[in-house]
């Protein structure tokens, strides 16, 4: 019985030690995605924040609406929009889990 425990434990241990948990903290936000709306030049949208707040967002590539994602850029001078420079699908779908450059 105990074999069996310990055998359990190692695979359940094993199982978890091998997945690639994406880590927020290594973004300068991530939330869930909405308001995706094409421009000339790319997508605008927003993305609401574990913290509660919505950020206005711009991206050369095509977010899911309603992902979960992490960002990185640069706020706009004037702090009205943030340029993602990356961005990753915490999801898998969408943008396949890929970054994705501005």
């Amino acid at each position: 019985m105990y074999m069996i425990m310990g055998l359990s434990i190692i695979t359940v241990t094993a199982l978890f030690a091998s997945f690639d948990w994406d880590d927020p903290s290594d973004y300068d936000a991530s939330g869930i995605v909405h308001d995706v709306k094409e421009t000339g030049n790319g997508y605008v949208f927003e993305i609401f924040t574990v913290q509660g707040f919505d950020i206005r967002c711009f991206s050369s590539s095509e977010p899911s609406d309603l992902g979960h994602y992490g960002i990185i850029g640069n706020t706009s001078s004037d702090g009205t929009i943030f340029f993602v420079s990356s961005m990753d699908d915490f999801d898998g779908a969408g943008l396949n889990a890929a970054s994705q450059s501005q």
